[in-house]
């Protein structure tokens, strides 16, 4: 018999704690947001099923970058066209916590 362990709630890091600024991964990340952007592939794929976590994910970028407005932006759009998806709830974390 195992151990009945609680279920592990979502994780979710404000984006104050997420930017190290001259942390290499951060200054690879908006090399490649500006090269191979989330924002790219949802104008090129708009009705890709994943149109919807490249959102999520370029809005996350955004608020890791410490670009607020583009992040808040981000978060509104996503959770507006997608409400129902799995990740709507840690958008509006996101955006209580950037607000």
């Amino acid at each position: 018999m195992g151990r009945r362990r609680a279920k592990q709630e979502a994780l979710f890091v404000p984006h104050q704690q997420l930017r190290n600024a001259g942390h290499p991964f951060y200054a690879a990340l908006e090399r490649t947001l500006g090269r191979e952007g989330f924002d790219a592939f949802v104008e090129a794929h708009p009705r890709s099923p994943l149109a919807s976590d490249a959102r999520f994910g370029g809005a996350l970028a955004q608020a890791a970058l410490g670009d607020k407005a583009r992040a808040v932006s981000g978060f509104e759009t996503f959770v507006k066209q997608d409400p129902q998806h799995p990740l709507a709830r840690d958008a509006e974390r996101a955006l209580a916590a950037l607000r």
